[in-house]
C-alpha cells in the first residue's frame, strides 16, 4: 500500500488483526491444496493447514476498500457473485440493502460475455415485473394470466437478483474464486474489474484486487460483508 492510501486507512492495524483471528480469516486450506499464486500469502503451516498472513490480508482489504469506494462514488455497478450455500443469504441480504445486483444461484452463461443476449431477457423481465406491479394482469382471461405467471416465476428465480444491473457491471466482486471461475472469466472478457476473496487454494492471476482471507466459514463472510457495509 502506498503512502497516499496509507493516509486514508479505514480502521486501526492491531485492533482489526485482533478481529481477523476472532473470525478465522487466518485459515487457510490444507497444505496439500496450494496454489502458487497464493504462497507469497501464507505465513506457516499448523496442524497441516496453511496459515495466511493476516498483516498482508490487512494491507489487501484496506486497498479493496478503497477502490470499491471510489467506484461507489461515481456511482458504478458492482456484480456481487457468491454461490456457496451457506453464503446465499447474507449475500443476498447485502446486496438488497446497497441496491446492486448479485448471483447467488448457479451463473448464467454468458451474463457477461454474451450481454447482449442475456440482457434482452433481464429487460424482458423487468418489463414483466413493471406491468404486474402496475396491476395490468388483472384484467386478463385467467388461462393467460395463470401461462404469464408461471412464466414469470420461471424467469424471476435467473433474474430477480440482477435487476439492479441495468447494464454491464463496472466490476465483479467474487466472494469464492474456485467456485466462479467462470464469472471471473467472462469479466475478464470484458475488461471488467475483478474483486475477490483469495483462499490458498485461488488462482489470483485474472483478479485485479484481492483480499487473503478464509472464503468458505461464514464467520469470516460476515466480518467481510461487515467491512463493505462501512463503504456502501
Amino acid at each position: 500500500m502506498n503512502e497516499d492510501n496509507k493516509s486514508q486507512l479505514l480502521f486501526a492495524k492491531e485492533e482489526e488483526i485482533k478481529l481477523m483471528l476472532k473470525n478465522g480469516l487466518h485459515y487457510g486450506h490444507k497444505r496439500t491444496y496450494l496454489h502458487p499464486s497464493m504462497r507469497p500469502y501464507v505465513f506457516g503451516i499448523k496442524d497441516g493447514i496453511y496459515i495466511i498472513d493476516l498483516e498482508k490480508t490487512y494491507d489487501k482489504l484496506q486497498e479493496v476498500l478503497l477502490r470499491l469506494k471510489e467506484l461507489k462514488e461515481q456511482n458504478k455497478i458492482i456484480l456481487f457473485v457468491g454461490t456457496l450455500p451457506h453464503f446465499k443469504e447474507i449475500i443476498g441480504s447485502f446486496a438488497e440493502k446497497i441496491k446492486m445486483p448479485y448471483v447467488v444461484e448457479r451463473w448464467i452463461g454468458g451474463l457477461i460475455s454474451n450481454y447482449d443476449v442475456v440482457g434482452k431477457r433481464l429487460k424482458h423481465y423487468l418489463n414483466l415485473k413493471e406491468s404486474k406491479d402496475k396491476g395490468e394482469w388483472d384484467n386478463m382471461i385467467k388461462k393467460e394470466r395463470v401461462k404469464l405467471e408461471k412464466k414469470f416465476a420461471k424467469l424471476s428465480k435467473q433474474f430477480e437478483s440482477l435487476r439492479f444491473m441495468t447494464r454491464l457491471p463496472d466490476a465483479i466482486f467474487v466472494f469464492n474464486i474456485r467456485n466462479n471461475m467462470a464469472a471471473i472469466r467472462e469479466g475478464k472478457e470484458k475488461n471488467i474489474k475483478v474483486f475477490a476473496i483469495a483462499d490458498t487454494d485461488s488462482n489470483i492471476s485474472d483478479v485485479d484486487y484481492f483480499i487473503p482471507a478464509n472464503d468458505n466459514a461464514l464467520n469470516c463472510l460476515k466480518y467481510l460483508i461487515s467491512k463493505l457495509e462501512l463503504i456502501f
